[in-house]
Parts: C-alpha cells; sequence; structure tokens
C-alpha cells in the first residue's frame, strides 16, 4: 500500500489525465470536530471534558489533531512559558511549509489572508477589508477565492445575518505572530482567553499560581494577561465568568508589583555595583534605564515620588563625578521647585542632597557667591533637623561654604566655618560625616599656607589630617588624605625644613602603589618621586638623586598605559629635567648637557606647568654650572618649541654678549630672566620655589 499526502488541494488531483490517476482514491481529511477534539482531548490528558469546555480549544486550534496534543501538554503541565516553548518549537518545523503556503498565493490573495489571520478571530467581510485597506468588493472576491482552495473556511454568523471567515489552519495565525511579527504577547492573550473559557473558577484560581510564575520570568506573557484584560468580555450577568477574569486581573497586579520589586532591587543591586568601580557613566546608564522601562510611572502615589526623587539623586550624584556642573544645576532646580515645600523625611534627604550637590556644582563653575548662597541655605534649612542623615549634608555644606568665602578673599571668615566643622561633627562615628571633617583639615591647611602664608603651620595642619584619618578605608577619606600628605610636603618645603620635606615624600612613596592599588591612587607616588629627585639635586646630593629618579622611571614604565600622554611626556620631562640638574652638581657637564637634551625633546611648550619649571631649570643649571652657549644650542636645535622660549633664549644670548633684536615684550621680559640668573649665580643653587598646593 502507497499512502502520499497534501497540505492543499491543487489541480493534478482532479486532472484525469494525470498518471495512475485512477488507482488513488482520495481521503479528505477535514479538521476535527468538537466531539472528535473532546475524544483527542480524553486520550492525552485522561480527562473528559464537556462540550462548552472543548469548544474553545477547538476554535484556538481549528481542529488540528497536533496543535491540540500541544494544548493538551499545557493543560497538564499548566505552564504557558512551556507551552509557548512547545509552539515555538511546532511552528519551527513548519516554517517553510507556511512561507512556502504564504508565497505561492497571490499578492491580493495573500494580502486578504494575512489581514484575516492578523484578525486572528472569525471575521466579516467589511473587518478584514479594514484591516487590508482594500475595497470590500475585492475582498469578497478573494475570499471566495481563497475558500475554494481551502486556506479559509466559512463561520456562520450566531444570529444568521452574515457569514464569517476564519483560516482553516489555526496554526496560520500562530505562525504570523511568532515568526513573521514576534509577537509572543498575541499568543498569550488569545490562550488567556482559552484558559477563561476552558477552566472553572476553582481550576483557574489554582492554574493561577502557575500563570503568576510565568509572568514573573517572561515580559511577553506579561503584556499578553494585560491585552487580554483590555479585550475581556465578562458579563455582569455571568458571574463566574467574571469571576475569572477578576482573578486574571489580580494577577496581572500581583505581577506588576512583582516585577517592579524585582526592578528595584537591581536597580540597587547595579547602582552599588557601579559606585563601587566609580564607573558613573553606568550609574547614568542605570536610572535611564529604570526610568524608559516605565518603572518610576508603575508605583502609585507617595512612592512614585520617591521613586522619581531616588533616580534624580542618582543622576545627579553622577554628573557631578562626571563634571557635568550644569546638568547637575539643572537637577537641583527642578527638585527644589517640585519639593519646595515637602515635609516627608525621605524627600527633605533627598532635597538637600542635590542642593548640596548644586553648590559644589557652582563652585567647580567658580561662581563662588552661588555656591556660598547654596550651601548657606542647606545650612540654614536643614542644620536645625539634626538627624545622621542631615548632618551628612550640613557638614558637606559648611565646607563648600568655607572654600566659596575663601576664593572670595574672606580667609578669616573660611577659617571660622572650618572651625565650625570641628567643633560640630569632629566626633561623629558616622564616616561621612568624617569625611567632611578630615575635607575641612585639608581646606583650612590650604588657606594657611597659601593665603596666610603661614606655611610651617599649614604643614602642622596637613599632619593633623594625616593623622587622624591616615587608617581610614573611606575611599573618599583616603583620597583626601593622599593630599594632605603631598600639601604637607610642599608647605615644609616652602617653610625651607627640606629634610621634613624630604621625610614627606618618603612618606607618600612608602604607600602601596603597585597592582592592587588604582591609578588615582598611585600618582601621588609618582608625584612625590619627582619632587624629591628634585629637591636632592637642588640640595646637591646628586647620587641620591639620580637614585631617585630611576626610581621614578621604573614607575612611569609601570604606570604608563594608565595616563594620557601628555600628563607622562610632562612627568618624563620633569625627571629628565633633575637628571641633568644632578649630573651638573656631580660636575658630569657632558652629560648634563645630554641629559637636557633628552629633557628638551620631551618639553610641551604650551603646557603650563612645563613651562614654570623650565623657567626654573635653566637658571639652575647656569647656577650649578651648565656653559650658557650650550644650552643655547640646545634650545635654539628645535624651531617649533624655541619660538615658545624667545624670552629665555634672548637672555641667555645677550648674557653671551650677543645683540639681540627682539620684540619689546621679549626684550622686558628676557631682562627679569637675567636678573634671576644672576641671582642664581651670586647665591648658588637655591631649594625653596613654591610647589602650588597639590589636589587629587
Amino acid at each position: 500500500m502507497l499512502v502520499a499526502s497534501a497540505t492543499t488541494r491543487f489541480e493534478g488531483l482532479d486532472d484525469p489525465r494525470a498518471p495512475f490517476f485512477e488507482l488513488f482514491r482520495l481521503v479528505h481529511l477535514p479538521p476535527l470536530t468538537t466531539e472528535e477534539c473532546r475524544r483527542l482531548w480524553d486520550v492525552v490528558t485522561g480527562q473528559a471534558p464537556q462540550t462548552h469546555q472543548i469548544r474553545p480549544l477547538e476554535i484556538l486550534t481549528g481542529g488540528s489533531p497536533r496543535l491540540l496534543v500541544v494544548v493538551a501538554a499545557f493543560a497538564r503541565h499548566r505552564s504557558l512559558r512551556q507551552l509557548m516553548e512547545e509552539l515555538v518549537g511546532l511552528i519551527d518545523e513548519h516554517t517553510e511549509y507556511f512561507r512556502g503556503h504564504l508565497e505561492s498565493l497571490p499578492k491580493n490573495e495573500r494580502r486578504v489572508f494575512v489581514s484575516l489571520i492578523d484578525l486572528w478571530q472569525a471575521s466579516s467581510t467589511g473587518e478584514i477589508a479594514a484591516r487590508a485597506r482594500l475595497d470590500v468588493r475585492v475582498v469578497s472576491t478573494m475570499l471566495g477565492r481563497l475558500v475554494d482552495r481551502g486556506a479559509v473556511t466559512v463561520v456562520p454568523a450566531a444570529d444568521g445575518a452574515k457569514r464569517l471567515y476564519a483560516a482553516s489552519v489555526g496554526l496560520y495565525s500562530i505562525y504570523y505572530k511568532l515568526r513573521r511579527e514576534r509577537d509572543e504577547a498575541a499568543v498569550v492573550e488569545a490562550l488567556i482567553h482559552f484558559m477563561v473559557a476552558f477552566y472553572d473558577v476553582g481550576e483557574l484560581y489554582h492554574v493561577s499560581d502557575q500563570l503568576f510564575q510565568d509572568a514573573i520570568d517572561s515580559t511577553a506573557v506579561q503584556r499578553g494577561i494585560d491585552r487580554a484584560l483590555l479585550r475581556r468580555a465578562a458579563s455582569l450577568d455571568d458571574p463566574p465568568s467574571r469571576m475569572k477574569w477578576e482573578k486574571v486581573e489580580r494577577t496581572s497586579d500581583k505581577v506588576r508589583d512583582r516585577r517592579r520589586v524585582d526592578a528595584m532591587v537591581r536597580l540597587q543591586d547595579d547602582v552599588q555595583a557601579a559606585y563601587r568601580k566609580e564607573d558613573w557613566k553606568r550609574v547614568l546608564e542605570i536610572a535611564e534605564r529604570y526610568v524608559a522601562d516605565g518603572w518610576v510611572e508603575a508605583a502609585s502615589g507617595w512612592e512614585r515620588e520617591h521613586e522619581w526623587a531616588h533616580v534624580q539623586h542618582l543622576r545627579s550624584d553622577a554628573h557631578l563625578r562626571l563634571k557635568h556642573f550644569r546638568e547637575v544645576i539643572a537637577i537641583g532646580d527642578e527638585v527644589a521647585e517640585r519639593y519646595g515645600d515637602t515635609r516627608d523625611a525621605t524627600l527633605l534627604y533627598r532635597l538637600s542632597s542635590m542642593a548640596l550637590n548644586k553648590a559644589g556644582a557652582h563652585y567647580q563653575l567658580g561662581d563662588c557667591a552661588a555656591a556660598r548662597s547654596e550651601s548657606r541655605d542647606v545650612i540654614d534649612r536643614f542644620g536645625k533637623y539634626g538627624s545622621p542623615w542631615h548632618d551628612v549634608q550640613v557638614a558637606a555644606a559648611l565646607v563648600v561654604q568655607a572654600e566659596a568665602d575663601n576664593e572670595l578673599g574672606n580667609a578669616g571668615s573660611s577659617i571660622a566655618l572650618l572651625d565650625e566643622v570641628q567643633e560640630r561633627f569632629g566626633g561623629s562615628d558616622d564616616v561621612d560625616v568624617q569625611w567632611s571633617v578630615a575635607r575641612s583639615l585639608i581646606a583650612k591647611g590650604e588657606v594657611v599656607g597659601r593665603h596666610l602664608n603661614d606655611h610651617r603651620r599649614s604643614a602642622e595642619i596637613f599632619s593633623e589630617a594625616v593623622e587622624r584619618f591616615g587608617r581610614s578605608e573611606h575611599p573618599e577619606i583616603r583620597r583626601s588624605v593622599r593630599s594632605a600628605r603631598m600639601n604637607r610636603a610642599f608647605q615644609y618645603g616652602a617653610s625651607g625644613d627640606f629634610e621634613k620635606e624630604l621625610a614627606s615624600y618618603d612618606d607618600v612613596i612608602a604607600l602601596p602603589a603597585g597592582s592592587e592599588t588604582s591609578p588615582r591612587e598611585r600618582w601621588p607616588v609618582l608625584i612625590a618621586l619627582m619632587y624629591k629627585g628634585r629637591r636632592l639635586a637642588e640640595l646637591g646630593r646628586a647620587e641620591q638623586a639620580l637614585a631617585t629618579c630611576n626610581e621614578a622611571a621604573q614607575r612611569f614604565d609601570e604606570d604608563m598605559a594608565e595616563w594620557p600622554n601628555e600628563t607622562l611626556r610632562w612627568m618624563d620631562w620633569h625627571v629628565q629635567g633633575t637628571r641633568a640638574l644632578a649630573l651638573m652638581r656631580s660636575g658630569k657637564t657632558a652629560a648634563a648637557i645630554d641629559a637636557f637634551r633628552s629633557a628638551y625633546a620631551l618639553f610641551l611648550p604650551r603646557h603650563e606647568i612645563a613651562m614654570g619649571e623650565m623657567l626654573r631649570l635653566v637658571p639652575e643649571l647656569i647656577a650649578a654650572g651648565a656653559p650658557e652657549g650650550d644650552l643655547i644650542a640646545v634650545l635654539v636645535g628645535d624651531d617649533r618649541r624655541s619660538t615658545a622660549l624667545q624670552p629665555i633664549i634672548v637672555a641667555l644670548r645677550q648674557r653671551t654678549g650677543e645683540s639681540v633684536r627682539a620684540p619689546v615684550e621679549v626684550l622686558e621680559v628676557a631682562a627679569d630672566l637675567r636678573k634671576r640668573i644672576e641671582t642664581r649665580l651670586a647665591a648658588g643653587v637655591m631649594p625653596g620655589f613654591m610647589y602650588p598646593l597639590g589636589r587629587d
């Protein structure tokens, strides 16, 4: 016996001229009837459903035995996700068949057929025409042809007034949704309607537990439930139907609440991870994604306000760290306008934090008057609460106001505010408050050294900060202590206590500087080596200076990938310049000139710090005995660099007796440089030039 099958009728089946036409018997296999669906369901599941229960199954599957078996598996396991996987697998197996069937249809027939399966329910000619955007008469003709092909069946309307049409194979609609539109939610929507129709109230309550878990794990399932709820048809006269839809609605609400809580937990975990890595761009991405996903809007009442304020707080912090100061100010203004009169404790905390960020942003932009005003508002408004939350903000605001006062020329007021931080918060156990206490000491050291010129007192204040906070594990405090160690060295140098200056550099260099520390933590070690080497060279300790230069060069090699090229070139230039001075102090003139030539090859003429160091280094080399003619030869050997150094080249040429013509401004600067060189020649190499205060 030979058995052959075809999915649709074709001309050869009815052509008597075809080979073996009379040898075959044609058996038409129509979709299963309601009773046949019931019997198959009984065989597969061991359950005998009533006719009113099996009818939705027949409609859903189009009477397809294979699809009915797949849905029966869902009835056993009651998992929408598992059912979706089964359906996707079934569609994958038949993709070529479905695609070939659709593509074989003429253009207008295919358009009408796709519109019909997109509607996914028995539909009238007018409904199909509206979806296809074709004339009703054209659609009617195309439907007739599709019925003749067996692709569409006629479904009598309940009122008998008009005919309805449906795809003869229900899998076409599922194929279209899953493969053509990738719309799993639409499939879920149909399955929800099936569940409400198939299960009684008690069974649906039991099934809802699995439905809840499926929706938690799948956004598509949740969207499908919501679509089904929007299109439900629960009659007030049908209490069981109404109760079932209410259960589906409660499940949907429960899913949304659970997913929102999960999203909140995920937000916190992701933000904490980004904070630990100091990845502020990532913080912004997380906050923006949380808003875009609709979780802020999903909250209700006061929770929505808290969620919005939390996201704004994250954005404000991230923008401040990224130095997007205008964005920080804009966020602060928006939050202040929205919550200016709030009494909610959590919102007040958010408000005070963002107001403080705003004050800091104004300070960084150079608007010290605005920074002072904003920080004063934080102190006056939130200082009265006396809560640990607000202590953090008030202590920090006092420091910002002090820094602003200092920049505005009010050094006395600045010191008074910094002392107030010590008096009010010095004994606090809160680590974030202690960060402001540490900052207040360091800021005071800067004011005393830079504006009051009491360098020894300034160094002692920095020492106090190191002693009090040197063992802290708080990342911001550690950062502040690093700058305190470096500034202590600079202030001892400015006071003329070079031994304590060198000891302070050694204190910095002794800090861990290997791969286990961040580039920011290794930076002060490199700077300390640079300045220690220069000071040793100035003091005539040539061998120690050269050894320090070698150590610095080794550290540069280890960290080269971590720093911008311009920064590395400036640091390398500084070390090579120190090497030249140390070699001159040891009497090795030729080697010193070679080292100076190597340094000059790295010189950045537009780098402000490098230029200042060059104007100090050349007089020191001359005072140490470097031939001025040799220095001139090096300096004029590079046209691009020599243009920026015209004043010092002119000064050196004048000192060698050459008559030089140059612009008046250049000649005036050259005259000042000649005086500096003469001073150095009279007194010898003199350590003691001021370094700028170091800020991390």
